[in-house]
């Protein structure tokens, strides 16, 4: 019982906080959108917890990364950090799992040595990620907008529960917030030092996604309104093809493919494949002129109802909804997508998603790994959904050169 008082306290410091800065910052209507979800990611993470313990017996990545994490919070009160550089570490690397157990460590010599605390920090670390890009979202198309995007967001049943776990999810989802918020900025102007922070957050977990959200970047800037003699614009540019370059280069050398060709990176696809195509959840993963469209169709609505199993049911049912009502309402949700160039949000927003769905559904076989990585474009995706409600001038229109005022920006 003891373990729970860390949970405990955090939580309500969490809360407590949180409504403070909700009531100073927010709307009436976005700080109850903005409490409910925070307490409803407390609630995820136990629940994620429970899952763990009761149908995977507390065995699992996240149990391995407090355990590591727990051993190397005992050298940071010794003021050790050299694991964190990968130094005298198994793998001998930095990034990746390691970066992981890293980052577990500060949260265990923080917290004590609590496993229920440790869920709740990288909870609330992804529920951040979340905040952000639903203002991110504000900023573009203004506060009433804000407001439909946080009911689906803050709200969703798979982002309450999958990022809320010690992992790598909640990291990701907290990196693809940063970059969506710093490259949406205030509307009018880009954040770049938060771009650059959210693309190396990504980067230290999963470097071939940060290649992805790097070139998600550099494709929005370059189709961004303008002129090229703009030098406001071009020093954008240059800024994110150089992000997107370094993103790419670094990827493929962490990946051990620095000098892979088309063949060496198709291997890499199958073998990572062929790793996840194991247990009930498993699926086919498609080859041939089919890979590309079914690999789509896999990460944007998989699971089916009839192949769901377990935990999977819940992504299954989320999925079913999604589609039922973005089919329903496809008149509303055009007017919203043909006019995806005109926002830095849906610029970045559209080949982040389709660059992720392109790249996890060509090389995850397994609908549990799939519903649970996920969790990083579905902010995107309920995006659709949101925009169901806008009116027509605000889909059409949106407000690309309009400043938030003071009360409706994050700080």
């Amino acid at each position: 019982m003891s373990e729970w008082i860390p949970f405990i306290v955090i939580a309500i410091l969490a809360i407590f906080s949180g409504l403070l800065w909700a009531q100073r910052r927010l709307s009436s209507e976005l700080t109850m959108l903005f409490v409910g979800g925070l307490v409803l990611h407390v609630l995820g993470s136990i629940a994620r917890l429970q899952v763990i313990e009761q149908l995977y017996s507390g065995s699992g990545d996240s149990k391995m990364y407090y355990e590591v994490g727990r051993m190397y919070a005992d050298h940071i009160r010794v003021f050790d950090f050299g694991f964190t550089l990968g130094e005298e570490t198994m793998a001998g690397k930095w990034w990746g799992t390691q970066f992981i157990c890293s980052v577990t460590s500060f949260v265990v010599f923080l917290t004590g040595e609590s496993f229920q605390a440790g869920f709740l920090v990288f909870a609330l670390l992804s529920y951040f990620g979340l905040v952000l890009t639903v203002r991110a979202f504000g900023a573009a198309f203004g506060a009433d907008a804000e407001v439909k995007l946080a009911r689906w967001v803050w709200l969703w049943p798979s982002l309450c529960f999958w990022p809320s776990s010690i992992g790598k999810d909640s990291l990701m989802v907290l990196g693809a917030g940063l970059v969506t918020y710093g490259y949406v900025g205030n509307g009018v102007s880009r954040r770049w030092l938060q771009v650059a922070a959210g693309v190396m957050l990504c980067g230290a977990i999963r470097p071939h996604v940060a290649a992805v959200v790097a070139g998600s970047v550099l494709a929005a800037e370059s189709l961004s309104p303008g002129s090229f003699a703009n030098l406001r614009r071009v020093a954008g540019l240059l800024l994110a093809a150089g992000l997107a370059a370094y993103s790419v280069r670094a990827g493929l050398d962490q990946l051990g493919l620095g000098d892979a060709d088309l063949d060496g990176l198709q291997e890499q696809f199958d073998f990572r494949a062929g790793q996840t195509e194991q247990g009930g959840s498993r699926i086919a993963v498609a080859s041939g002129w089919s890979a590309i469209p079914m690999a789509l169709i896999t990460i944007l609505a998989r699971p089916f109802p009839w192949e769901a199993r377990g935990i999977a049911i819940l992504s299954a049912a989320e999925m079913t909804l999604f589609w039922g009502i973005a089919v329903t309402h496809w008149r509303r949700i055009w007017s919203y997508v043909k006019h995806w160039r005109e926002t830095a949000f849906t610029r970045f927003g559209v080949p982040f998603t389709i660059g992720i769905s392109l790249m996890y559904g060509l090389a995850f076989g397994n609908l549990g790994i799939i519903a649970r990585q996920r969790s990083v474009i579905l902010p995107f995706m309920l995006s659709l959904l949101a925009a169901i409600r806008l009116r027509p001038t605000e889909a059409a229109q949106p407000r690309s050169a309009v400043l938030i005022p003071q009360r409706g920006r994050l700080s």
